[in-house]
């Protein structure tokens, strides 16, 4: 009998001290998470069920003397904890797109050494030339980012609007032609990266690149077809440039290659048209343009259907030639 209730005394203490301990370190978590009222709560739910203070404790509180009293006191901090935990989640799990892609622009530019980033500038770069849009380096236009706030990712697309077209700059890979690369960054509850992988897609499938498992796309390039097509490119500006100067006139582009009747830019008009759905339910909505010194720079923002027959507003940027013919689209998305 006394054995027993010696084995049944000790367990009470063991228990006592565990989830002593238990709540002590949970204060701790929420003391460094700033939630206050719950580290409070919980260090001293955790003191009053140390089996080495809760004797003095219960002394020098008398309201804690009684089982009862115990309990509501206990019942109490419970609750106040659960309240404090539940701010603090609410807190943490808050997903700001805005915060996510700044988090995400400086992650990139402060580690541009990573061969996941070195990868995605050298197709920026290369695939840039092709689409005659020369960009220097990356963007980061918002319409690039595909936000999951239930699984705290974001994947950076820049080639969703304007496809890669790798076999013009790349030798084939192992695994074949490259056809897509995008980078999904995984954020923590603080909007903060955590991790990021690559996604290579090519005409065989698709591969998941890591940090430190990356391919080095540099040594794959085609520096032939680069070079010839920056000399291409730089002839092109120089026979436009000079085309422009025969003319003599900035307003020359406006009476030969804009639309005196709705005021559009009709290269740009057809292009759009050729690419909807449904071309009855396209709308101008506004054609400006500005001189670019080698080209005209031409925004158009127009309604047209989406897949789902919703009506939307659309903008495109695109260089126009002197010569009223597309160069290329420099930026298309919806409003």
């Amino acid at each position: 009998m006394d054995r027993n209730q010696n084995f049944k005394s000790k367990t009470i203490i063991l228990t006592k001290w565990f989830f002593s301990i238990i709540f002590i370190l949970i204060s701790m978590t929420c003391l460094f998470h700033g939630r206050f009222l719950a580290s409070f709560s919980f260090f001293f739910m955790g003191l009053f069920l140390s089996p080495s203070l809760e004797k003095s404790s219960a002394l020098r509180l008398h309201f804690m003397r009684t089982r009862r009293s115990k309990v509501i006191v206990m019942s109490m901090l419970i609750i106040a904890g659960a309240v404090g935990i539940h701010k603090m989640e609410d807190k943490q799990i808050g997903f700001d797109e805005e915060a996510a892609q700044n988090s995400i622009t400086s992650y990139i530019t402060s580690k541009k050494s990573l061969p996941l980033f070195r990868n995605m500038e050298i197709l920026s770069e290369s695939n840039s030339l092709f689409n005659q849009e020369f960009s220097e380096s990356l963007d980061f236009r918002r319409d690039y980012f595909k936000f999951d706030e239930k699984s705290r990712t974001v994947t950076y697309q820049p080639f969703h609007f304007s496809a890669l077209q790798s076999d013009n700059f790349l030798n084939p890979l192992p695994a074949g032609v490259m056809t897509d690369y995008q980078l999904l960054f995984l954020l923590d509850s603080f909007n903060r990266v955590t991790s990021v992988t690559a996604i290579a897609s090519f005409d065989s499938g698709n591969q998941i690149w890591k940090e430190d498992d990356t391919t080095d796309l540099s040594r794959f390039l085609l520096s032939d077809n680069i070079n010839l097509q920056k000399q291409s490119l730089h002839d092109k500006q120089s026979a436009a440039l000079r085309q422009k100067e025969e003319k003599g006139k900035d307003d020359k582009f406006e009476e030969d290659c804009m639309s005196s009747w709705d005021g559009s830019c009709p290269a740009l008009k057809d292009y759009v048209k050729s690419n909807l759905n449904d071309t009855d339910g396209f709308e101008e909505i506004e054609t400006t343009f500005r001189d670019m010194g080698s080209y005209e720079f031409v925004r158009m923002t127009y309604r047209a259907k989406n897949l789902y027959g919703a009506k939307m507003i659309y903008f495109i940027k695109a260089k126009v030639s002197w010569d009223c013919e597309l160069i290329g689209i420099i930026e298309s998305g919806n409003l």
